[in-house]
């Protein structure tokens, strides 16, 4: 409808005027902290460190924002290539290594021999991984376990499970979870932040590739969230989504 593409394309046009402003600002903060200023003082590095967390929780908003507009345009293309899922999963505990490390979180990485490559678009199966990942981390206790999954299932597709065993979710919570802007209620939410938008537009990816997301969880002990992939994609065709120009 045209009140629904109107609606869309001023919400993208004013995410991208945000951003560039919010970049130069991190970037600033950055140098400061870096001392490109001069010595700073202990509170003020604990300061510009309150202004570098909000700037990225608000850059988070603003590209997850983005995210759905295309999502909802239809706008969403797929590169496929082979990926190795194992290399995924590695990678992504070694991209969120200092947040694991700040909350002493015990990472395991478990990749089933001689996993098969599966044909994918890398920059959205890494984008869907990490937020599993990082919501694992974020959402347990000090000191807790992750296990991180990955295997061929007994439908031959793959899958991708990972565990911990935080503040889990109770029923209710595991049926609205993969909505926009949801947030379960839980000890540690205020605590984490985040946008509610991160699930819902990890499901949209993994059904963009045919498969599937779902979660496990009981609540105070823990959750599994895994998806599952087919090994091949269908060929794509001429007449696909446009990529829009910054993707």
């Amino acid at each position: 409808m045209e009140a629904d593409r109107a609606k869309r394309d001023f919400i993208s046009s004013v995410s991208h005027e945000l951003r560039t402003p919010l970049t130069s600002i991190k970037g600033y903060v950055d140098l400061l902290l870096l001392g490109a200023a001069g010595p700073l003082a202990e509170g003020q590095q604990s300061f510009l460190s309150v202004v570098k967390n909000n700037a990225n929780r608000l850059m988070d908003l603003i590209n997850d924002i983005l995210e759905i507009g295309r999502i909802d345009a239809n706008k969403i293309q797929l590169n496929f290539e082979n990926v190795d899922m194992g290399a995924v999963l590695q990678d992504a505990q070694q991209t969120l290594r200092a947040e694991i490390e700040r909350k002493q979180t015990h990472v395991s990485v478990d990749i089933e021999p001689d996993l098969p490559p599966i044909v994918a678009d890398l920059r959205r199966v890494t984008q869907v991984v990490l937020n599993l990942v990082s919501n694992a981390v974020k959402y347990t206790y000090p000191g807790a376990t992750v296990h991180l999954r990955a295997f061929q299932n007994p439908a031959g597709l793959l899958q991708i499970d990972v565990e911990d065993n935080g503040v889990g979710l109770s029923p209710e919570q595991q049926q609205h979870l993969f909505r926009r802007f949801y947030r379960a209620d839980n000890p540690l939410r205020d605590e984490v932040g985040g946008t509610g938008l991160g699930l819902s537009i990890a499901k949209s990816f993994i059904e963009l590739h045919s498969g599937e997301i779902w979660v496990q969880s009981e609540l105070g002990k823990g959750s599994t969230f895994s998806f599952m992939l087919p090994l091949t994609q269908p060929e794509t065709t001429d007449d696909a989504p446009t990529r829009l120009a910054d993707e």
